[in-house]
């Protein structure tokens, strides 16, 4: 879902003004492990995604601090 609402944004660029580039946070190009902690440990989990959009809001507080 959300590489779909990427590509949108990405192909309407003329229309769209991005502040910072587009990142996914995705399962790696890995199967998925039948072992439970494996699993866990491919599969994003909430402390992934929370760093993840700390790191993006980190890239731009100097952006904002010159504003």
């Amino acid at each position: 879902m959300s590489g779909e609402i990427s590509a949108l944004i990405a192909e309407n660029l003329d229309t769209v003004a991005l502040k910072a580039p587009i990142k996914r946070l995705a399962v790696p190009n890995v199967p998925i492990p039948y072992s439970r902690p494996l699993e866990q440990f491919v599969i994003p989990q909430v402390a992934n995604i929370v760093l993840a959009a700390q790191e993006l809001m980190l890239k731009k507080l100097p952006l904002l601090a010159a504003l």
